[in-house]
């Protein structure tokens, strides 16, 4: 009987742990946002900076780098919603999230100075 306790003590957290990794290697896009993630996560931070410029806290200069950056943005995320044929579920492709960092990287910039 303890020779069976003692096999169940140690099979049971070593099934535990492959099926954990397993688990984990199988979510969908192996951390690749999908479009619709990456529309949220930019929506939600232009709201924040809509937000600032209402409060007139954007300089000029900060105004016109995102501006910038969100048109950059905007056509390429239109780009490769058409490529993915209207996907949302599809793979943010990396010159999209290049221009999405540049865009965050913009908002961040004014946001942090308020």
């Amino acid at each position: 009987m303890k020779r069976m306790i003692l096999k169940f003590v140690t099979v049971v957290p070593v099934i535990a742990a492959l099926l954990a990794l397993v688990s984990c290697s199988a979510l969908p896009g192996n951390g690749v946002l999908t479009l619709k993630q990456t529309q949220i996560n930019v929506s939600w931070k232009m709201t924040a900076y809509e937000q600032a410029v209402t409060g007139g806290s954007v300089t000029e200069a900060q105004s016109q780098r995102v501006a910038a950056a969100q048109q950059a943005y905007r056509q390429a995320f239109q780009q490769a919603l058409t490529d993915a044929g209207g996907n949302l579920k599809a793979p943010t492709p990396p010159k999209l999230q290049i221009l999405v960092d540049q865009l965050l990287a913009a908002v961040n910039d004014v946001l942090t100075t308020l």
